[in-house]
């Protein structure tokens, strides 16, 4: 979610999570023990589709889901901030992430 001024620089980008398979997951450890850091990233696949949320505004927010354990459904949807030349004009991008976990 975009603070203080719009998001014009670094646009937020996802993937359709129905576009993913789960290999097209790779595992990586960011942290010396797996136990202490420890995440996937997608792989490329000419298959995926791309949603850029551009010019994000204040107040505004984008709501997806990081993880699902359920069968047959997409297990995550991966994002990026993509770069995006706008010119020195715009004031880079100020932005807050909120993480909620839910089990059911």
């Amino acid at each position: 979610m975009p603070i203080e001024r719009p998001a014009v620089q670094n646009q937020l980008t996802v993937i359709d999570a129905s576009s993913m398979a789960q290999e097209d997951f790779q595992e990586y450890c960011f942290a010396p023990r797996k136990e202490s850091g420890y995440a996937a990233i997608p792989t490329w696949n000419p298959d995926h589709r791309f949603y850029c949320v551009s010019n994000m505004r204040p107040g505004g927010a984008l709501v997806f889901k990081q993880c699902d354990s359920r069968p047959r459904r997409p297990k995550a949807c991966p994002h990026v901030l993509r770069s995006v030349s706008v010119g020195k004009h715009h004031a880079g991008r100020r932005c807050v992430e909120y993480r909620a976990l839910r089990v059911f």
